[in-house]
Parts: C-alpha cells; structure tokens; sequence
C-alpha cells in the first residue's frame, strides 16, 4: 500500500480539513450473510450485548473523514466512521468503512 501525504494527495483521493458529520445509510455499511439465524434462535443473554447495526434505521449519524474514487464510472467512495453500541449500551465501538457515494448524505433541519 501506498502511503499518501495530504498536501500531496492525489487526484483520486480528496481528504477532508476536518471529519464532516453525515448521515449513511447502516445497510451499506454492511455485507451481510444470505442466511443467519433468526433472532428467536439466540439466546437473549447473547443478543443483549451484541452490537446492534441499526438496520432499522433509514439513516444514522456519522464523520465523513475523505472520499476515493474509483474506475467504476466515476463512482466515488467515502471513507466514514460510525460508532455502533450493544443493544445494552454497555459497549461502544467506533468503526470505520469505505461505502458507496449513495450512501452519505447531509443532515438537515429536519434529522
């Protein structure tokens, strides 16, 4: 991997002065099995400190740290961070992911 100064980033990699709150979509933030079991076939005590993805959210906050693109039609990446909790709040586990263009976008008022 090459490593990239920020004064002398190139074209296809613009960073931001500063992380940008944004809203993503949490179903773009993850890749998820085809299968997996039903929520009635985990044990509570398991489900209760899982971290939650918030797949029931359409949209939910994040820091936009810097964008990518790529050869796919000029398809553009945002490298974003979410903090995601367990269901019982004990946990808090900041991440970080590359998602599609589409999926970020502004607050506004009304969020």
């Amino acid at each position: 991997m090459i490593e990239v100064e920020k004064d002398r980033e190139p074209q296809m990699m613009r960073w931001l002065p500063a992380p940008r709150p944004v809203l993503v979509d949490p179903r773009a933030v993850f890749v998820l099995p085809r299968r997996w079991p039903a929520p009635g076939e985990t044990a509570l005590g398991v489900l209760s400190g899982a971290v939650d993805p918030m797949l029931s959210e359409r949209w939910v906050p994040a820091l936009l740290h810097r964008w990518l693109r790529t050869n796919l039609g000029g398809l553009w990446m945002g490298e974003v961070e979410i903090v995601l909790q367990s269901r019982n709040r004990m946990l808090r586990v900041p991440i970080r992911q590359w998602i599609n263009q589409s999926a970020i976008r502004l607050p506004d008022d009304s969020d």
